[in-house]
C-alpha cells in the first residue's frame, strides 16, 4: 500500500511541475532567491522530485541517458573556473559578494541540470513522456485561458 501511495504521490508532484511550468514569476520563490524576476514555482516540485524520486532512483542503479554525458562534461568544465579563482585575487567592487554570485550562477547551473536529468529519464519512458506532453499542454491551456480573463 505504502509503494503505491508513494507512485501516486510522485505522479501527482510530476503532474503540478508540468502544468505550473508556465508560471514563471511566483512571489514565494521570488522571496526565496533573493527577488529574482523569473521564479518559477515548479522549480519547487523539481527539488522535491531530486530528493524523493531522483536520488532513490540512481541509488538502485538507475541509468542516466547517453545524450546527458555532454552536459554532465560542460557543468565540469563550468565548475572548474569556479573553483580556480579561489586561487586568483579579485579586486572588490562596491558591496558586490564574489562568492554569492558564483553560487547564484552554480546553484542556476546545477537547477538546469537537474530539471533536465529528471524530465530526460522520466520520460525515456514513452507512456511517461506522452502523460508529460498531456499535462504541459493542460497547462498551456490554463495560462490561455487565464490571458482571455485579464
Amino acid at each position: 500500500m505504502a509503494g503505491k501511495t508513494a507512485v501516486r504521490l510522485i505522479t501527482l508532484i510530476w503532474a503540478a511541475a508540468f502544468i505550473l511550468l508556465p508560471l514563471t514569476s511566483f512571489p514565494l520563490v521570488s522571496e526565496l532567491v533573493g527577488g529574482s524576476l523569473v521564479a518559477p514555482l515548479s522549480i519547487l516540485l523539481i527539488g522535491v522530485l531530486v530528493v524523493v524520486w531522483f536520488v532513490p532512483y540512481l541509488w538502485k542503479g538507475g541509468k542516466l541517458p547517453i545524450q546527458s554525458l555532454p552536459l554532465i562534461a560542460f557543468a565540469v568544465i563550468a565548475v572548474l573556473p569556479c573553483l580556480v579563482s579561489y586561487f586568483r585575487i579579485i579586486p572588490i567592487f562596491r558591496d558586490h559578494n564574489f562568492s554569492f554570485n558564483m553560487l547564484e550562477g552554480l546553484l542556476t547551473l546545477f537547477i538546469g541540470i537537474a530539471s533536465y536529468l529528471l524530465v530526460a529519464v522520466w520520460a525515456g519512458d514513452s507512456k511517461n513522456l506522452g502523460v508529460a506532453l498531456l499535462w504541459i499542454h493542460w497547462g498551456g491551456v490554463a495560462v490561455v485561458l487565464w490571458s482571455a480573463v485579464q
